[in-house]
């Protein structure tokens, strides 16, 4: 055997070996049933096609709250029982990843989107359903949304039988065609 071989077998064999103190060691928590899981893999090799469907099949074997080892992944199957999983823990299901990947695409978490529930959030949310998003403000800017819309119907009928980047037309942000034109 070659040493990458040996380095490659002693590795996995450790890395076996602390998973296995590590659950022995660890307090016994108290998961809902599931299905046979690999170490490593979790439950991903017991996942069948469609799976609402494989997820009805083993809600019958297991109940209405089963763990699957596929990261921490609980799947729950009864109408009552999501309800009261919701109630109880309804500010874990809409946080966002914390992730550096969505720091940096949310620019430090300042967007409405990917920012965490929190007072931030909060203001933002508050801002956006009085300010820019209300009826008052909707009405006042339907006459240039109007008049954009047909500019862009316009522009695309000028340029029919001919292959159209509609990326370029719809974001070429030009805004000072309705001036000049009069309409």
């Amino acid at each position: 055997m070659d040493l990458g071989a040996a380095l490659l077998v002693f590795g996995i064999s450790c890395i076996a070996l602390l998973l296995l103190i590590r659950r022995i060691r660890s307090p016994k928590r108290r998961l809902p049933p599931g299905p046979f899981s690999f170490p490593v893999f979790g439950a991903l090799f017991s996942l069948e096609e469609p799976l609402h469907h494989h997820f009805a099949k083993i809600s019958k074997k297991y109940g209405p709250i089963v763990y699957l080892k596929i990261g921490m992944v609980v799947v729950v199957n009864d109408n009552e029982m999501a309800a009261e999983v919701l109630k109880a823990h309804d500010l874990e299901f809409p946080n966002r990843p914390d992730d550096e990947f969505f720091r940096i695409v949310s620019h430090d978490w300042n967007n409405l989107i990917m920012a965490p529930i929190g007072d931030k959030w909060k203001a933002m949310r508050r801002i956006c359903s009085t300010q820019p998003f209300n009826n008052t403000m909707l009405k006042a800017s339907a006459g240039f949304r109007e008049l954009e819309m047909k500019h862009t119907v316009r522009s695309l009928f000028q340029q029919s039988g001919t292959a159209i980047n509609l990326q370029e037309v719809f974001t070429s942000g030009d805004w000072k065609w309705w001036i000049s034109s009069g309409t």
